[in-house]
Protein backbone atom coordinates (compact mmCIF):
# COMPACT_ATOMS: atom_id res chain seq x y z
CA UNK A 1 0.00 0.00 0.00
CA UNK A 2 1.31 3.14 -0.80
CA UNK A 3 1.09 6.95 0.95
CA UNK A 4 0.46 9.95 -1.65
CA UNK A 5 1.60 12.81 -0.62
CA UNK A 6 0.48 16.44 -1.31
CA UNK A 7 3.35 16.83 -3.87
CA UNK A 8 2.53 13.23 -5.86
CA UNK A 9 -1.18 14.51 -5.82
CA UNK A 10 -0.26 17.88 -7.55
CA UNK A 11 1.81 16.15 -10.09
CA UNK A 12 -1.34 13.89 -11.34
CA UNK A 13 -4.06 16.12 -10.81
CA UNK A 14 -5.31 17.15 -14.00
CA UNK A 15 -8.37 19.77 -12.60
CA UNK A 16 -9.97 20.27 -16.25
CA UNK A 17 -10.56 16.70 -16.24
CA UNK A 18 -12.18 16.30 -12.83
CA UNK A 19 -14.54 19.06 -13.61
CA UNK A 20 -15.23 16.39 -16.98
CA UNK A 21 -15.85 13.20 -14.68
CA UNK A 22 -18.15 15.28 -12.47
CA UNK A 23 -20.23 16.22 -15.12
CA UNK A 24 -20.17 12.84 -16.87
CA UNK A 25 -21.44 11.24 -13.68
CA UNK A 26 -24.32 13.89 -13.11
CA UNK A 27 -25.28 13.24 -17.14
CA UNK A 28 -25.43 9.67 -15.79
CA UNK A 29 -27.07 9.70 -12.23
CA UNK A 30 -23.72 8.42 -11.16
CA UNK A 31 -23.91 10.17 -7.85
CA UNK A 32 -26.77 8.26 -7.16
CA UNK A 33 -24.55 4.74 -7.04
CA UNK A 34 -22.28 6.68 -4.29
CA UNK A 35 -23.46 5.62 -1.12
CA UNK A 36 -22.11 8.22 1.40
CA UNK A 37 -23.71 9.05 5.31
CA UNK A 38 -23.84 12.66 6.73
CA UNK A 39 -20.41 13.07 8.35
CA UNK A 40 -19.67 12.67 11.80
CA UNK A 41 -18.19 15.33 13.56
CA UNK A 42 -17.01 15.97 17.43
CA UNK A 43 -16.82 19.09 18.76
CA UNK A 44 -15.49 18.92 22.39
CA UNK A 45 -16.54 21.38 24.95
CA UNK A 46 -14.07 23.94 25.42
CA UNK A 47 -11.73 23.67 22.42
CA UNK A 48 -12.46 25.78 19.28
CA UNK A 49 -11.88 22.47 17.51
CA UNK A 50 -13.70 19.76 15.65
CA UNK A 51 -12.95 16.27 14.52
CA UNK A 52 -14.55 14.55 11.36
CA UNK A 53 -15.09 11.36 9.56
CA UNK A 54 -16.47 10.97 6.34
CA UNK A 55 -17.28 7.92 4.20
CA UNK A 56 -17.92 6.74 0.58
CA UNK A 57 -18.48 3.78 -1.68
CA UNK A 58 -18.80 3.05 -5.14
CA UNK A 59 -18.87 -0.06 -6.56
CA UNK A 60 -19.00 0.97 -10.25
CA UNK A 61 -15.79 2.77 -9.38
CA UNK A 62 -14.63 0.10 -7.10
CA UNK A 63 -13.82 2.43 -4.25
CA UNK A 64 -14.37 3.04 -0.97
CA UNK A 65 -12.94 6.05 1.27
CA UNK A 66 -12.49 7.28 4.65
CA UNK A 67 -11.50 10.30 5.81
CA UNK A 68 -10.84 11.61 8.88
CA UNK A 69 -9.69 14.94 9.45
CA UNK A 70 -9.69 17.91 12.26
CA UNK A 71 -9.38 21.48 12.63
CA UNK A 72 -8.18 23.14 15.23
CA UNK A 73 -8.93 26.79 15.00
CA UNK A 74 -5.96 28.75 17.20
CA UNK A 75 -3.47 26.32 15.31
CA UNK A 76 -2.15 29.09 12.98
CA UNK A 77 -1.30 31.61 16.09
CA UNK A 78 1.09 28.67 16.43
CA UNK A 79 2.81 28.46 13.54
CA UNK A 80 0.70 25.43 12.55
CA UNK A 81 -1.52 24.61 9.66
CA UNK A 82 -5.60 24.78 10.97
CA UNK A 83 -6.78 21.53 9.12
CA UNK A 84 -4.76 17.79 8.96
CA UNK A 85 -7.04 15.37 7.13
CA UNK A 86 -5.55 11.97 5.50
CA UNK A 87 -8.05 9.58 3.40
CA UNK A 88 -7.88 5.86 3.27
CA UNK A 89 -8.74 4.12 -0.12
CA UNK A 90 -10.21 0.10 -0.83
CA UNK A 91 -11.08 -1.74 -3.32
CA UNK A 92 -14.72 -2.32 -3.15
CA UNK A 93 -14.54 -5.51 -4.55
CA UNK A 94 -11.69 -7.24 -2.59
CA UNK A 95 -11.27 -4.95 0.64
CA UNK A 96 -8.20 -4.31 -0.14
CA UNK A 97 -6.35 -1.13 1.33
CA UNK A 98 -4.98 0.62 -1.97
CA UNK A 99 -3.32 3.82 -0.58
CA UNK A 100 -3.04 6.85 2.17
CA UNK A 101 -3.87 10.01 0.39
CA UNK A 102 -2.63 13.70 2.22
CA UNK A 103 -6.31 14.88 2.68
CA UNK A 104 -5.64 18.59 2.54
CA UNK A 105 -4.42 17.81 -1.52
CA UNK A 106 -7.45 15.92 -2.07
CA UNK A 107 -9.92 18.38 0.04
CA UNK A 108 -8.20 21.40 -2.40
CA UNK A 109 -8.19 18.54 -5.79
CA UNK A 110 -11.76 18.60 -4.95
CA UNK A 111 -12.85 22.10 -4.50
CA UNK A 112 -11.45 23.28 -7.13
CA UNK A 113 -12.77 20.94 -9.32
CA UNK A 114 -16.81 21.19 -8.15
CA UNK A 115 -16.04 25.27 -8.14
CA UNK A 116 -15.00 24.90 -11.68
CA UNK A 117 -18.26 22.36 -12.84
CA UNK A 118 -20.59 24.83 -10.63
CA UNK A 119 -18.41 27.66 -12.03
CA UNK A 120 -19.42 26.34 -15.77
CA UNK A 121 -23.45 26.17 -14.99
CA UNK A 122 -23.67 29.13 -13.80
CA UNK A 123 -21.14 31.93 -15.41
CA UNK A 124 -21.73 33.00 -18.86
CA UNK A 125 -19.55 31.32 -21.18
CA UNK A 126 -17.53 35.01 -22.03
CA UNK A 127 -16.77 35.68 -18.42
CA UNK A 128 -13.57 36.87 -17.95
CA UNK A 129 -13.27 38.86 -14.44
CA UNK A 130 -12.68 36.66 -11.53
CA UNK A 131 -13.17 38.53 -7.59
CA UNK A 132 -11.85 36.63 -4.65
CA UNK A 133 -12.13 37.62 -0.77
CA UNK A 134 -10.10 35.67 0.68
CA UNK A 135 -5.86 34.64 0.30
CA UNK A 136 -5.52 31.59 1.80
CA UNK A 137 -4.83 27.93 0.37
CA UNK A 138 -9.28 27.61 -0.55
CA UNK A 139 -8.65 31.27 -2.50
CA UNK A 140 -6.12 29.48 -4.76
CA UNK A 141 -8.53 26.61 -5.27
CA UNK A 142 -11.00 28.91 -6.55
CA UNK A 143 -8.90 30.23 -8.96
CA UNK A 144 -7.81 26.61 -10.22
CA UNK A 145 -11.22 25.36 -10.45
CA UNK A 146 -12.60 28.84 -12.23
CA UNK A 147 -9.60 28.61 -14.50
CA UNK A 148 -10.54 25.66 -15.54
CA UNK A 149 -13.17 26.18 -17.17
CA UNK A 150 -13.60 29.77 -18.02
CA UNK A 151 -10.67 32.00 -20.20
CA UNK A 152 -9.71 34.56 -16.91
CA UNK A 153 -7.96 37.31 -17.81
CA UNK A 154 -8.16 39.68 -14.37
CA UNK A 155 -8.74 38.64 -10.88
CA UNK A 156 -10.01 41.08 -8.41
CA UNK A 157 -8.46 40.36 -4.80
CA UNK A 158 -9.70 41.46 -1.36
CA UNK A 159 -8.23 40.17 1.97
CA UNK A 160 -8.55 41.14 5.52
CA UNK A 161 -4.69 41.07 5.35
CA UNK A 162 -2.99 42.92 2.65
CA UNK A 163 0.18 41.80 3.29
CA UNK A 164 -1.58 37.77 3.07
CA UNK A 165 -3.08 39.39 -0.60
CA UNK A 166 0.26 40.77 -1.54
CA UNK A 167 2.10 37.41 -1.47
CA UNK A 168 -1.10 35.80 -3.03
CA UNK A 169 -0.94 38.22 -5.98
CA UNK A 170 2.49 37.48 -6.01
CA UNK A 171 2.37 34.06 -5.99
CA UNK A 172 -0.17 33.97 -8.88
CA UNK A 173 1.34 36.22 -11.36
CA UNK A 174 4.49 34.18 -11.58
CA UNK A 175 2.49 30.98 -12.00
CA UNK A 176 -0.14 32.84 -14.63
CA UNK A 177 1.79 35.53 -16.56
CA UNK A 178 -0.71 36.01 -19.03
CA UNK A 179 -3.10 36.81 -16.43
CA UNK A 180 -3.87 40.65 -14.56
CA UNK A 181 -3.94 40.21 -10.75
CA UNK A 182 -4.92 43.37 -8.72
CA UNK A 183 -5.06 43.58 -5.20
CA UNK A 184 -8.24 46.16 -3.90
CA UNK A 185 -8.44 47.85 -0.58
CA UNK A 186 -12.55 47.00 -0.45
CA UNK A 187 -14.74 43.82 -1.51
CA UNK A 188 -16.17 46.65 -3.10
CA UNK A 189 -13.64 47.60 -5.37
CA UNK A 190 -13.17 43.62 -5.92
CA UNK A 191 -16.32 42.65 -6.96
CA UNK A 192 -16.21 45.82 -9.50
CA UNK A 193 -17.17 44.37 -12.98
CA UNK A 194 -16.49 41.29 -12.09
CA UNK A 195 -18.62 38.39 -14.06
CA UNK A 196 -18.02 35.70 -10.98
CA UNK A 197 -17.07 36.08 -7.88
CA UNK A 198 -15.66 33.54 -4.83
CA UNK A 199 -15.59 33.73 -1.49
CA UNK A 200 -12.87 31.84 0.64
CA UNK A 201 -12.93 32.86 4.51
CA UNK A 202 -13.33 31.74 7.80
CA UNK A 203 -15.21 35.02 8.66
CA UNK A 204 -18.33 34.15 10.39
CA UNK A 205 -20.67 37.38 10.07
CA UNK A 206 -21.98 38.29 6.33
CA UNK A 207 -19.04 39.87 4.33
CA UNK A 208 -21.59 41.18 1.08
CA UNK A 209 -24.63 42.55 1.51
CA UNK A 210 -24.58 44.06 -2.09
CA UNK A 211 -23.62 42.53 -5.36
CA UNK A 212 -22.13 44.51 -8.21
CA UNK A 213 -24.58 44.90 -11.63
CA UNK A 214 -22.08 42.66 -13.49
CA UNK A 215 -22.01 39.27 -11.02
CA UNK A 216 -23.44 36.38 -12.26
CA UNK A 217 -22.68 33.71 -10.15
CA UNK A 218 -21.14 33.38 -7.01
CA UNK A 219 -19.16 30.03 -5.46
CA UNK A 220 -19.25 30.78 -1.50
CA UNK A 221 -16.23 28.06 -0.54
CA UNK A 222 -15.90 29.54 3.02
CA UNK A 223 -17.64 29.92 6.11
CA UNK A 224 -21.41 28.48 5.65
CA UNK A 225 -23.41 27.59 8.47
CA UNK A 226 -26.75 28.25 10.35
CA UNK A 227 -25.02 30.77 12.01
CA UNK A 228 -22.18 32.09 9.11
CA UNK A 229 -22.63 33.16 6.07
CA UNK A 230 -20.17 35.26 4.07
CA UNK A 231 -23.18 36.68 1.52
CA UNK A 232 -26.54 37.90 2.80
CA UNK A 233 -29.84 36.03 2.98
CA UNK A 234 -31.18 38.41 0.31
CA UNK A 235 -28.47 37.31 -1.99
CA UNK A 236 -29.08 33.85 -1.04
CA UNK A 237 -33.05 34.32 -1.71
CA UNK A 238 -32.38 35.79 -4.93
CA UNK A 239 -30.41 33.42 -6.33
CA UNK A 240 -30.68 29.54 -7.85
CA UNK A 241 -28.80 27.60 -5.19
CA UNK A 242 -26.33 24.64 -6.55
CA UNK A 243 -24.50 22.60 -3.41
CA UNK A 244 -23.00 19.13 -3.70
CA UNK A 245 -25.31 17.79 -1.16
CA UNK A 246 -29.15 18.99 -0.30
CA UNK A 247 -29.40 17.09 2.39
CA UNK A 248 -25.68 18.24 4.14
CA UNK A 249 -26.60 21.57 3.15
CA UNK A 250 -30.08 21.65 4.80
CA UNK A 251 -28.68 20.28 8.32
CA UNK A 252 -24.85 22.28 7.90
CA UNK A 253 -26.03 25.84 6.12
CA UNK A 254 -29.83 26.54 6.73
CA UNK A 255 -33.52 25.39 5.21
CA UNK A 256 -32.91 27.97 2.52
CA UNK A 257 -31.28 25.09 0.77
CA UNK A 258 -34.16 22.83 0.86
CA UNK A 259 -34.96 23.53 -3.30
CA UNK A 260 -31.66 23.68 -4.08
CA UNK A 261 -30.40 21.74 -7.05
CA UNK A 262 -27.73 19.22 -6.17
CA UNK A 263 -25.24 16.76 -7.86
CA UNK A 264 -28.23 14.23 -7.97
CA UNK A 265 -30.92 16.44 -9.64
CA UNK A 266 -32.29 15.37 -12.73
CA UNK A 267 -29.50 16.15 -15.30
CA UNK A 268 -31.93 18.44 -17.49
CA UNK A 269 -32.58 21.07 -14.54
CA UNK A 270 -28.80 21.40 -15.42
CA UNK A 271 -29.47 23.59 -18.43
CA UNK A 272 -28.65 26.78 -19.83
CA UNK A 273 -31.28 28.64 -18.60
CA UNK A 274 -29.17 28.81 -15.46
CA UNK A 275 -26.85 31.48 -16.82
CA UNK A 276 -29.73 34.00 -17.92
CA UNK A 277 -30.09 33.94 -13.89
CA UNK A 278 -27.84 34.59 -10.41
CA UNK A 279 -26.38 31.04 -9.25
CA UNK A 280 -24.96 30.58 -6.06
CA UNK A 281 -22.73 27.78 -5.09
CA UNK A 282 -23.15 27.17 -1.40
CA UNK A 283 -20.45 24.80 -0.42
CA UNK A 284 -20.44 22.36 2.45
CA UNK A 285 -18.50 19.85 1.55
CA UNK A 286 -19.32 16.65 0.50
CA UNK A 287 -17.48 13.13 1.28
CA UNK A 288 -18.51 11.88 -2.62
CA UNK A 289 -16.56 14.54 -3.79
CA UNK A 290 -13.28 13.22 -1.49
CA UNK A 291 -14.05 10.10 -3.37
CA UNK A 292 -14.35 10.55 -6.83
CA UNK A 293 -11.12 13.06 -6.37
CA UNK A 294 -9.39 9.88 -4.90
CA UNK A 295 -10.93 7.52 -8.27
CA UNK A 296 -9.11 10.34 -10.42
CA UNK A 297 -5.47 10.09 -8.58
CA UNK A 298 -5.94 6.72 -8.43
CA UNK A 299 -7.02 6.19 -12.33
CA UNK A 300 -4.26 9.19 -13.77
CA UNK A 301 -1.72 6.74 -11.50
CA UNK A 302 -2.86 3.64 -13.16
CA UNK A 303 -3.75 2.40 -9.46
CA UNK A 304 -7.44 1.26 -10.61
Amino acid sequence: MKYLNQANIQRAQVIPLMVKQIQDLVESKGFNHIQAPLRNIIRPEGKSASYGAMMAVSEPMDLFICKAANFIEDNPQKGRTSVHAIVNAFSYETGLPLAVLDGNAITNLKSAAITGYFTDLGAPDDADTLAIIGSGEQAMQQFLGVAAVRSIKRVQIYSRSPLKASQFTSHLAEAFPRVQFVVCDTIQDAQKGAQILSTATSCKTCLIETLDPACCHINCMGAFTYTGREVSLDIINDSILLVEDRATAVQEAGFEHTQALDLRSEPETFNVTLKSKLTLFSSTGHSSLDLVACYHILKQLGDL
